[in-house]
């Protein structure tokens, strides 16, 4: 089955036809070790729509993160302030 792939913000979109849908599957820069699932939608137009988002959504959190450890190194938050900021964002 063939596999198409397009390039988001560094990221790597996959879809696979499927009967009667597809199913697409985000992959994340190489330095990021996690990839999504694979999700099925109805088009593709849903799909990569879903994945933009998703895509989107993590680059944000990414840099929310590397803020909030930027603040701690400074000393502006105090460590359990960002370690429960970091934990509220997916993280630790």
């Amino acid at each position: 089955m063939k596999t198409w792939n397009v390039c988001y913000h560094n990221w790597l979109i996959l879809a696979m036809p499927l009967e009667g849908g597809w199913a697409i599957k985000c992959l994340p820069p190489a330095r990021h070790k996690t990839s999504t699932n694979w999700q099925a939608y109805k088009t593709i137009e849903e799909g990569m729509a879903s994945a933009k988002e998703y895509i989107d959504r993590a680059i944000a959190l990414y840099v929310l993160a590397d803020t909030l450890l930027e603040l701690c190194e400074t000393g502006k938050i105090q460590e359990n302030e960002c370690h429960g900021l970091l934990l509220s964002l997916g993280y630790c």
